[in-house]
């Protein structure tokens, strides 16, 4: 995630955007393979771009997680805790089966 645009837009939108960057990034290793790489930059490997957008998903779900602890209460932030978990780990789970 870039600095100058780290805080524009929600942080919905912010972590919506991160993550369709994730799903884009995946897609290239899907169609052309983890080890192929933009014809302009032969040394950034599709990998390293799934590796940064995944880094960046992360940073936004922290900004997510502190808009909602500053604007919910407790109960309510047990569900989204838990629902944040299950995102997380099909997350986790996509990236481990990249990893093969």
């Amino acid at each position: 995630m870039r600095e100058q645009y780290g805080k524009i837009g929600s942080v919905y939108i912010r972590l919506a955007e991160e993550c369709a960057e994730l799903i884009q990034s995946l897609m290239k290793i899907e169609r052309f393979g983890p080890l192929n790489f933009h014809p302009t930059n032969p040394t950034d490997l599709n990998i390293y771009a799934v590796e940064r957008e995944i880094e960046d998903v992360e940073i936004a779900i922290k900004a997510f997680r502190r808009e909602i602890y500053n604007s919910f209460k407790i109960s309510e932030l047990n569900c989204a805790k838990a629902k944040l978990n299950v995102a997380k780990e099909a997350l986790n789970e996509t990236s481990r089966s990249i990893n093969m």
